[in-house]
């Protein structure tokens, strides 16, 4: 599957699974997130390189103050060899005297001394002993020991821990110094010893290294290797303590965040270091800290140093940059996607409302319409009907009139439901307008219980009504509040078996008036009373198949109810009756005196 291919199926998948307005908010959000990213991304890369830039100018500091150190070194070994090209009498005096104005052990502790070397044949080391003893009575070559060459320490100037005992000391005989001596040679130029152990230090295994720098008898040819090793008449040399001179170079541009560790590469590559600064491995170890090796030749010997920088070379304002960065991103990119969200949602609402009330509108319409357009006929049906039934069409006979009789109920029947129908078209239209007025509630109670007592009767059922002695005014529309009171009664009537009882009563309390229809009948489930209030509602029961009804008649009482500024609880319970009670605010200049005094009416069927 291509990559084109994938993005198609995946865009696809979103639009068919997932919701609009997330999809667009998703992708809002994908989009300004990936724009601070890519921001991150220059931010991030833009510090890392301040912070090697930053290394790589405090590599160049450091390599500036080596080389100058080194050019210091090298003056003084040419200033040395110099002494000799004009006096080949020198003696120690002039040695230590020639190099005591520099103050060197003020100006460069890490110098532990100046020294010149002979370059001795077997044969001429007699003549060498005995003009040196002449100045150094106890003079001697050490070690001993007969060879061909002899490089033994003449003169030295000795300085900071040097104990002076290098004196006598034929450097020829160890391969580290022997090495830089003929290199020297071979090159005519300063050459770099490797790593040393210093034979007259106070520490006798402080790191150090020689340079060493040729001396010529005068007038000789010097133009090639073998030519300079025929003149050659010996070495002056600076020995430099490494520690001492590494710790110079990083004083005079001191900085915490920056460390080093100093290798000789030519010697074995897991040797420790010549020298670590004292917070290499704390620096070395930080999260994002820039580690680099530089392999490197002075004066013809190769080292090795390890820079190390903590990321704290750069300010911590600039390191939190591009964390900054993307929190900031992720903040804009959710505050700007839930904008987006709240108007998508919104405008989808507003549509879903929109359509819902045209689909609403709809229904009412074709309700109301459909309604109208059944109740004609069916009017026409009941005159018709009614008018045979009263003799109009002529003498009909007894299986006739039941017949009719059957005819007219069921058509009345189906014009109460149409009738309940329209009002329902109207609520939902909002097309009803209450026409409220004082009305005595015990009154229209009482002529609810008078209008169904022949249904009651029919069943053999008690219908009792109580009612106060005077009258219970409240703010009503008599019409549609007598509806409300006769759905409930007659909805206890249908859902209460044969010899059941019934029992419609209305009270004041605390300033309102409770209208209560009480049943002995099937009772409702608590699960399912919540539901019963809902249009085109009916309960499954043992009476539901026999009973007729739209299912509406309690959404209608409910609504009714609402209209007026009232309330109606259920209360019930599965085999022991229900009890629907209305709670009507009631009119405050109307004093009942004694709430329990009832005028009691009950029509018992025989």
């Amino acid at each position: 599957m291509s990559l084109k291919e994938f993005f198609a199926r995946t865009w696809q998948w979103l639009r068919t699974n997932v919701k609009t307005h997330v999809v667009v908010t998703l992708l809002v959000f994908l989009a300004t997130f990936s724009a601070f990213v890519y921001y991150w991304h220059g931010v991030r890369n833009g510090v890392q390189k301040d912070e090697h830039s930053a290394y790589e100018r405090q590599v160049r500091i450091l390599s500036t103050a080596t080389e100058t150190h080194l050019q210091l070194y090298e003056s003084f070994l040419r200033g040395g060899a110099g002494l000799f090209t004009i006096n080949r009498s020198l003696t120690q005096a002039d040695w230590a005297q020639y190099f005591q104005p520099y103050n060197i052990p003020k100006q460069s502790p890490d110098i532990i001394g100046i020294g010149f070397v002979p370059y001795l044949t077997n044969a001429e080391v007699p003549a060498f002993l005995n003009n040196i003893r002449a100045q150094v009575p106890k003079y001697a070559i050490w070690p001993a020991g007969t060879r061909n060459v002899y490089a033994p320490v003449a003169y030295v100037a000795t300085f900071t821990a040097n104990t002076g005992k290098v004196v006598g000391f034929d450097g020829y005989t160890t391969a580290v110094r022997r090495a830089a001596m003929q290199a020297s040679v071979m090159s005519g130029q300063p050459t770099m010893s490797g790593k040393i152990t210093l034979v007259s230090a106070q520490v006798p295994d402080k790191s150090a290294f020689n340079l060493y720098l040729p001396v010529y008898r005068n007038g000789r040819p010097v133009q090639t290797a073998t030519e300079r090793q025929r003149a050659l008449y010996g070495f002056v040399y600076v020995a430099v303590d490494i520690k001492a001179m590494v710790n110079a170079l990083l004083a005079e541009n001191p900085n915490s965040n920056f460390a080093l560790q100093w290798y000789e590469t030519a010697g074995n590559p897991k040797s420790a270091p010549v020298y670590q600064s004292g917070n290499f491995t704390s620096t070395a170890k930080q999260h994002g800290a820039i580690t680099q090796a530089f392999p490197f030749t002075l004066y013809g010997h190769k080292w090795k140093v390890v820079l190390a920088a903590s990321p704290g070379i750069i300010s911590a304002n600039e390191r939190q940059l591009p964390a900054l960065v993307l929190w900031r991103g992720f903040f804009v990119s959710a505050v700007l996607a839930g904008a987006v969200w709240l108007l998508t949602t919104s405008r989808e609402r507003k549509l879903s409302r929109q359509k819902q009330l045209e689909v609403q509108d709809a229904k009412d319409d074709l309700l109301s319409l459909a309604s109208h357009q059944l109740r004609t006929p069916a009017t026409v049906v009941k005159q018709y009907v009614g008018m045979m039934l009263q003799g109009y069409g002529g003498k009909i006979t007894r299986k006739q009139t039941g017949m009719l009789q059957n005819a007219y109920d069921s058509n009345e029947r189906q014009l109460e439901v149409i009738n309940q129908l329209l009002y329902v078209a109207r609520l939902d239209a909002g097309r009803i307008a209450l026409h409220k007025q004082k009305v005595d509630v015990g009154k229209l109670l009482q002529e609810a219980c008078d209008e169904q007592a022949v249904e009651a009767k029919q069943r053999r059922q008690k219908l009792a009504c109580k009612v106060p002695k005077r009258p219970l005014k409240v703010e009503a529309d008599p019409q549609y509040f007598r509806m409300a009171l006769d759905n409930l009664i007659n909805n206890a009537i249908k859902y209460t078996p044969d010899k059941g009882s019934i029992t419609a009563s209305v009270r004041k309390l605390e300033g309102d008036a409770l209208i209560t229809i009480t049943d002995t009948g099937i009772g409702i489930d608590e699960a399912r009373q919540a539901t019963i209030f809902e249009k085109f509602t009916r309960l499954e029961d043992e009476l539901s198949s026999n009973v007729s009804g739209s299912g509406i008649g309690l959404y209608l009482t409910n609504q009714i109810v609402s209209l007026h500024g009232a309330h109606i609880e259920v209360t019930s319970s599965r085999s022991h009756g229900s009890s629907f009670t209305i709670r009507l605010p009631a009119d405050p200049n109307i004093d009942l005196g004694r709430t329990s005094a009832y005028t009691k009416r009950r029509r018992p069927v025989n």
